[in-house]
């Protein structure tokens, strides 16, 4: 199972090599069909969430112009009635710095709700030598503005685990199960995961609430909805990206488009959306599952959570997307300048992506766990086969596609040039051949039109809506120098920095997303844990 994206990208190989040319015609068109859903996935996605971030910062305008001082100040225990959540935002740190993580608790302690509602747990790491002096600095510093604040630390010779975010999260979670389980409200806390350096605006919980409540209010019709609900949340690469390679700057954009891609509303019941850095789910699903896993198939811990999840419910997971944007820095190397910073830049980055794409272990897990699935009566078989259908799509595409896509350029440049790979007998006409190759040909350079629309109309939207959403929110929270910290952006659309960031997409799709999988799904033949490497976080730039 470990080995499910490199066994599938061998057997492509041979069957290039040995079949008929059928085989390959029949293959790159149903790839390049594939590749061209997603730019216009991406815009649709990028559209919708664009549309519901402006419609929510209206209507939180209009409401803090009715009541401009609602900020709360009671610090007591909310009550654990239907109407109310407990928010534990668990916050695993290794390694980061001390002006990192307070940055993120000084926006999260701007929210009006932190002191009556917000949990905090720093999650810590035995082995960062600094960790607890950081951690009770901060707890110093914040512990008078949220509900409560604490730290854990995860010891570094735990047997079974693997070094990682999955590992560190699960041992934080089960502390705070120790912490909430038994009360009446346990249903209603609620668990958010969040990088030490993403900005969570307030938005993000004030509607992350709201839609917990409405799904308590179906219960006597659904009693699972509120239960078996993840909510996960747009992202931005908005405050360092005009200080970093342009390659590396690029990849993000992809990696953000990728994540709005599978944008979901309320209606989507059925879709599939796979959290990137920041998600939301109830304590009592998280207990129901078993926690989060902490051996070394776990290393793709956002994406893992998520399958564990939806093969735990039996496919029947709602998973809802938060119109609130989640503010994250580009990997960089602070202090490294001149041509010596640029080749350390994009060796962060490069190896931030191998981390991502080790991730793919958890293609093979999805197929044990859904190998294992039961179904049940008539209806529900067919909606659990379309929903799985779309699963493994999805996964298809961010595990195995970029490899499989890779053999069929390198097939189709070989056809080109010679007229056959190798096989001994033609089996389709040559016509057949040489018009799959034109097609595809004309596809590609058509899908790379297709994704510049999209990146310079609909991203373009999306991004400027979320620049404006967490200024408009650190300016009503009096946090000055975040409201300007991301307005310098990406470039403005269709000027000559944004057609070149077009142009750079396929050298960076190929540079951090194409090789690091090659990487991984070769390592993976071997051996299934990778060295954990924090990646690098740019300092904060004040006023620009």
């Amino acid at each position: 199972m470990r080995c499910t994206p490199s066994l599938s990208t061998l057997a492509i190989i041979f069957l290039l090599v040995a079949l008929s040319e059928a085989f390959f015609i029949f293959y790159t068109i149903f790839l390049h069909i594939i590749l061209t859903t997603i730019p216009l996935r991406v815009f649709r996605g990028a559209t919708l969430a664009a549309r519901h971030i402006e419609a929510a910062r209206k209507a939180s305008q209009q409401e803090f112009n009715d009541q401009p001082d609602t900020r709360e100040s009671n610090s007591s225990h909310p009550s654990c009635s239907s109407s109310e959540v407990i928010h534990v935002s668990i916050i695993p740190s290794y390694k980061e710095s001390l002006e990192t993580l307070q940055d993120t608790l000084s926006i999260l302690a701007s929210h009006r709700s932190a002191k009556t509602t917000y949990d905090i747990f720093l999650a810590m790491e035995e082995r960062d030598p600094g960790a607890m002096e950081i951690a009770e600095a901060l707890i110093s510093r914040f512990g008078t503005s949220f509900f409560c604040i604490q730290y854990s630390v995860h010891p570094s010779d735990v047997p079974g685990e693997s070094q990682g975010k999955s590992a560190n999260v699960a041992w934080a979670a089960r502390a705070v199960e120790d912490k909430y389980k038994g009360r009446p409200c346990f249903q209603d806390v609620l668990i958010t995961i969040t990088d030490s350096d993403t900005h969570l605006l307030e938005s993000y919980y004030q509607l992350l609430q709201q839609r917990h409540s409405a799904l308590r209010e179906q219960q006597p019709s659904d009693p699972a909805a509120a239960s078996e609900t993840l909510y996960t949340a747009p992202i931005i690469f908005d405050r360092n990206a005009h200080l970093v390679p342009r390659l590396v700057r690029v990849a993000d954009v992809g990696w953000s488009s990728a994540g709005l891609a599978c944008y979901k509303t309320r209606t989507d019941y059925g879709g599939i959306a796979f959290p990137t850095s920041v998600y939301s789910l109830p304590l009592s699903l998280v207990s129901s599952v078993g926690g989060w896993d902490a051996g070394p198939g776990a290393i793709g811990e956002d994406m893992h959570m998520m399958l564990k999840c939806y093969f735990a419910t039996g496919g029947q997971l709602n998973i809802e997307s938060i119109a609130s944007p989640a503010s994250m820095s580009n990997v960089t190397t602070p202090g490294s300048t001149g041509l010596s910073g640029w080749l350390r830049n994009h060796k962060a980055r490069y190896l931030q992506a191998l981390r991502h794409m080790w991730g793919c272990l958890d293609t093979g897990y999805a197929v044990q766990k859904w190998s294992e699935m039961k179904y049940g009566n008539r209806r529900r078989v067919h909606f659990l086969w379309l929903r799985n259908a779309v699963l493994f799509l999805r996964l298809f595409e961010a595990h195995i596609l970029p490899l499989h896509f890779l053999c069929i350029l390198v097939a189709s440049s070989r056809y080109s040039s010679s007229g056959s790979m190798g096989s001994t007998t033609r089996t389709t006409s040559p016509y057949y051949l040489e018009m799959t190759l034109l097609l595809t040909e004309y596809v590609r350079n058509a899908n790379l039109l297709l994704m510049a629309i999209c990146l310079n109309t609909a991203y373009a939207r999306f991004y400027h809506v979320s620049v404006q959403t967490r200024r408009w929110e650190m300016q009503k929270a009096g946090l000055h120098d975040f409201a300007t910290e991301s307005s310098p952006g990406r470039n403005k659309s269709w000027s000559l920095g944004a057609i070149l960031d077009i142009l750079a997409l396929p050298a960076a799709s190929m540079l951090f997303g194409t090789l690091p999988l090659l990487h991984a799904v070769l390592s993976q033949l071997w051996s299934d844990r990778l060295v954990y490497r924090v990646s690098g976080k740019p300092t904060k730039s004040k006023g620009g």
